[in-house]
């Protein structure tokens, strides 16, 4: 990218951070826009039942309904403002800054929506959504091996909150980089690893994370005190488990978990491989109150890249898990 294009980039950055306070008080402004009719009725039937000591249940949950709603319109509408205000801009730093980072370090970037959600519910590592979102698509392919690298976000429909006023209000459980390698052969038997720590041994109940679907999967126990104290395995062949997670398989599961800071979570099923990891942002997505060219952040996407490639070298050459 050139020196020009970086300081317009930085510039319209900085303008857009000032223009934050604006967009907050505008946002205050519409909800009580919409909602100060209702807050000031309130006040108007508690001050006048005042004297007789009666405020009324009614009136109450009138007052508390409409500080509700516009505490709630206001968030909605900031979310609003910002997503268009900011959206020429992050367009503008992912064609010119992020897409060039990425093909220079051996990858492909396609921008938008373009992830497939029945291989995020094919995994199986999630227990449903009812809203799915991705962005972001980096996709490579090494020693033979397909892999593609999303963000996505998932969420659960609520029916309740403010925003229902207006809409069906939804609930975000996940967000984050989701993984996918397809491989050419078959693994013997589904494998699942979520983070966090093993139940005492002979304790086969799942976590509360645990998808429905795999309750009937068996817990297994891994000889590697350091994985157990931050992962549960559970599958239905305990074989199968122990030739899918080889001693270098962990330690890079391990590495990947300590470089993110997050819980990951990974299915192997047939002959693909599934990785979520719960950053709760958006990875790729610029931060208005980081300067363009920020070190750290072209560090930890080349090092979450890296990690990824290096388990599927490490899955494309232990043999024992692959069946004909």
């Amino acid at each position: 990218m050139d020196i020009k294009t970086v300081i317009d980039l930085e510039k319209q950055r900085k303008q857009l951070k000032k223009s934050r306070k604006l967009w907050k008080i505008l946002s205050y402004l519409v909800a009580f826009a919409v909602f100060g009719p209702m807050l000031a009725l309130a006040l108007i039937i508690i001050f006048r039942n005042f004297p007789k000591l009666d405020l009324g249940v009614e009136s109450l949950f009138l007052l508390v309904t409409s500080i509700l709603a516009i505490i709630g319109m206001q968030d909605k509408f900031y979310e609003w403002i910002f997503e268009r205000k900011t959206e020429r801009f992050v367009l503008r730093y992912k064609e010119l800054y992020l897409k060039p980072y990425i093909e220079s370090l051996g990858f492909s970037y396609k921008m938008g929506a373009l992830f497939q959600e029945k291989e995020v519910r094919q995994s199986e590592i999630f227990d449903g959504f009812d809203r799915f979102r991705a962005d972001d698509l980096v996709y490579a392919s090494a020693d033979g091996v397909d892999f593609m690298f999303c963000d996505i976000r998932l969420e659960k429909e609520t029916g309740s909150g403010t925003s229902s006023f207006f809409k069906k209000s939804y609930t975000t459980f996940f967000e984050g980089p989701f993984f996918v390698a397809n491989f050419n052969k078959k693994i013997g038997s589904d494998v699942f690893v979520f983070s966090g720590a093993a139940a005492p041994t002979g304790i086969d109940l799942p976590p509360s994370a645990l998808p429905r679907k795999l309750w009937s999967s068996r817990k297994i126990p891994i000889d590697n005190a350091d994985f157990n104290a931050n992962f549960s395995v559970y599958a239905s062949d305990t074989v199968a488990a122990m030739y899918v997670l080889t001693p270098a398989l962990m330690e890079k599961i391990l590495s990947l978990k300590q470089l993110v800071k997050s819980n990951i979570s990974l299915s192997f099923k047939q002959n693909k491989i599934y990785i979520a990891i719960a950053r709760g942002t958006d990875s790729f997505e610029p931060s208005l109150d980081q300067p363009i060219l920020n070190a750290r952040i072209a560090k930890d996407i080349k090092a979450d890249l890296d990690t990824m490639l290096q388990i599927v070298k490490i899955l494309r050459l232990n043999e024992k898990i692959w069946t004909s």
